[in-house]
């Protein structure tokens, strides 16, 4: 009698243990938009998988992003899972040079602002985000470079407002797109 108990009480413990770990696998686990379903929803082939990309114009803020040499798709991460959300993404293309008169904007903003301290430019991007084939937001993005400890980091945020949030790229953003 006292084995049955001991043996259910280990049973017990280990279908729990079981199940935690599935549970917090599952949860771990990001899911990854297939190549083949945003080529089909950008209509761009030949693109090169990116990686997660944090940002503000799309439906949640866990994008994954998707490029070639002309263009850095942004798409819902979770695409594999909503595909009514494979309507909705965002292009940036590449970039121009900053004028004379956007720098002078913007070190005036840093002046007047200070959240831009340590920031470089490097460009400016057209970025149109796409809902259903339709443009719902076209708005020019600064490309822009930030230190951290040893590491750099890329970051895409509004022209018109430096200030706000935009796509973040973490350090194979910075290594991947500097040239972008």
């Amino acid at each position: 009698m006292g084995k049955r108990i001991v043996f259910v009480i280990l049973a017990v413990c280990f279908l729990l243990f079981s199940l935690f770990f599935v549970y917090s696998s599952a949860m771990s686990h990001e899911p990854v938009p297939s190549k083949r379903l945003v080529e089909n929803s950008v209509r761009d082939n030949g693109l090169h998988s990116f990686g997660p990309v944090e940002g503000a114009f799309l439906h949640t803020p866990k994008n994954y992003g998707f490029y070639n040499d002309h263009r850095f798709y942004v798409v819902e991460q979770s695409l594999g899972n909503h595909e009514k959300l494979s309507s909705w993404y965002a292009v940036i293309e590449t970039g121009e040079a900053l004028t004379a008169e956007e720098e002078a904007a913007l070190q005036l903003y840093a002046k007047k602002e200070n959240p831009l301290n340590g920031l470089e430019y490097k460009s400016k991007h057209k970025m149109r985000v796409y809902q259903n084939g339709e443009v719902t937001k076209e708005e020019w993005l600064l490309k822009a470079v930030f230190s951290s400890d040893e590491d750099k980091y890329l970051s895409f945020v509004p022209l018109a407002n430096p200030g706000n949030s935009g796509f973040n790229l973490f350090a194979e953003g910075y290594e991947k797109l500097l040239d972008f």
